[in-house]
């Protein structure tokens, strides 16, 4: 829009403080300001319009300027307005007349709006208003921001700045700050801040450099005496707090495998009973995973001791059948190649029973049925094997 450089000029002469803005936000502020005016001139009543003035003023008054200097704005951009409508009534356009009347009748109620600002207590609540905010903001150890009308940012403390490592001009939009993955969660935090006026939850801003900044916010709505708005936010940087939880979580999952390999090494343990003997007793039942367990176990000990015999004894696993049975003759095989000879013992009636009735046959193993038995009967196959 073609007005957009010369009310950009208009607000830079008036409020020197926005130097630093950037053109195309200040064009922004000029454009929705010029479009709050044309769409008064379709309303029934300027009300709307009243509000709007009312919560600009507070929006200037949060970031330092005067609600002077708010009027003599308002009057240089009423010349500029009213001069470009004069020439279209000039020029014949339908309905200017009409038109440049309605829009001075707005321009007065604007500026009524911010005359009220000053003379009629409306400037002491605003200027009390900023003035507590800027003071807590800048005594306050976290990061504070406020915004205003659209969200457009009318204060930062230096925490905040410190925080996102930049520093952040006045009127840059909050949600710019928010990296877009987190867009959907700002809305809902504004939603519940126009209704419950206060939310609670975390954000990600995008701070220099590309770094992600979690945070966990609060934020609380602030009415004015004069019926504006203002969002007042508090971010907290919980990148640390983060960082301790995914530490504590990763220490705790250490924790949980060693005590799950204890756990293991006590169900399947490797007893060395003489030079060259080794036992296993087992205990409990032997599912897939621990008859894995068992062979890996057995074979990894055979090989550090240079074991000639194996003894396995089953006295307390609960069930012995198919399963069970051909994983005991796994390891007994795969023993054999390593040779090492493996004696089963603890072999009860019942079970052996139960083997026959599945057909399953243990010719490969030696067999005895206590573990007494098999002690003895190892120690002799190591001695002879030693004497051999």
């Amino acid at each position: 829009m073609e007005l957009a450089s010369p009310m950009c000029e208009i607000l830079i002469e008036t409020f020197p403080m926005m130097v630093g803005v950037p053109r195309d936000m200040l064009g922004g502020m000029c454009v929705d300001g010029f479009r709050a005016y044309v769409a008064a001139l379709r309303a029934p009543s300027f009300e709307a319009l009243r509000k709007f003035v009312v919560t600009s003023n507070e929006g200037l008054v949060m970031i330092g300027c005067a609600p002077e200097q708010a009027r003599d704005s308002l009057l240089r951009g009423r010349r500029l307005i009213l001069g470009l409508a004069m020439t279209l009534l000039e020029e014949g356009v339908p309905s200017a007349r009409e038109g440049i009347l309605r829009l001075v009748e707005a321009y007065g109620v604007g500026l009524e709006a911010t005359i009220e600002s000053i003379h009629a207590g409306g400037r002491s609540d605003l200027e009390v208003s900023g003035r507590l905010l800027r003071t807590f903001a800048e005594v306050c150890p976290e990061a504070m921001a406020i915004s205003v009308r659209d969200n457009s940012l009318s204060l930062v403390n230096e925490a905040f700045e410190a925080l996102l490592g930049q520093e952040v001009p006045t009127g840059w939009l909050f949600t710019s700050l928010v990296v877009p993955e987190d867009e959907a969660q700002w809305r809902e935090a504004s939603a519940e801040l126009s209704t419950a006026r206060s939310w609670r939850g975390r954000l990600r801003f995008a701070g220099a450099g590309g770094r992600v900044i979690p945070t966990d916010v609060t934020a609380f709505q602030v009415d004015t005496e004069s019926g504006g708005k203002a969002y007042c936010w508090l971010v907290r940087d919980v990148s640390e707090l983060l960082q301790a939880e995914e530490e504590r979580l990763r220490l705790q999952a250490e924790v949980i495998a060693a005590q799950d390999q204890a756990i293991r090494e006590l169900m399947t343990p490797l007893l060395p009973l003489a030079e060259g003997v080794v036992a296993m007793p087992i205990v409990g039942s032997i599912d897939p995973a621990r008859s894995e367990r068992i062979l890996d176990v057995l074979l990894s000990g055979i090989a550090a001791r240079g074991a000639q015999v194996a003894i396995l004894d089953i006295t307390g696993v609960n069930v012995v059948d198919t399963q069970v049975a051909e994983g005991l003759l796994r390891a007994a095989r795969a023993a054999r190649l390593l040779g090492t000879e493996v004696i089963l013992t603890g072999l009860r009636a019942a079970v052996a029973q139960t083997l026959v009735s599945l057909d399953v046959h243990l010719d490969e193993l030696t067999t005895c049925g206590t573990l007494q038995e098999g002690v003895a009967r190892a120690l002799r196959r190591a001695r002879a094997r030693g004497n051999g």
